[in-house]
């Protein structure tokens, strides 16, 4: 039962580490070079400081797709919604546990210039899918 156990576990953390790559290699192919891809502790954080709402929205929308995947994402707009970078990180992981949460939210994703995509959840929705 142990060893069961141990290979269910290396399964899952393969799974994982393969999803989080096939994630930050999508993101970094739909990104300019002025944008920041950034992954820490589970969580993806993408900078898009030249891009418009609309532009962000589809980004995040072809990314999604292209992988087949739903992750959970929220968007934080400078300066409309804050003024530093960890005030935005805040106001879109807010956002997505707002997502997370809402029956009633239809759209994707809320549009902005900061966006979170927590890849733990990104891998269960694949792994489940």
């Amino acid at each position: 039962a142990e060893f069961e156990e141990l290979v269910e576990r290396s399964r899952i953390e393969v799974a994982r580490r393969y999803f989080e790559s096939r994630l930050a290699e999508a993101l970094m192919n739909k990104t300019n070079s002025s944008d920041l891809v950034a992954y820490h502790d589970g969580e993806f954080v993408v900078l898009c400081p030249e891009l418009e709402r609309e532009r962000v929205e589809r980004l995040l929308k072809e990314v999604a797709t292209r992988l087949g995947l739903e992750p959970l994402i929220g968007v934080a707009e400078f300066p409309d919604d804050e003024l530093t970078l960890a005030g935005l990180i805040d106001r879109a992981r807010a956002r997505r546990q707002a997502e997370e949460f809402s029956d009633e939210n239809d759209s994707f994703c809320d549009a902005g210039e900061a966006a979170l995509a927590n890849s733990d959840e990104v891998v269960q929705t694949a792994a489940d899918g």
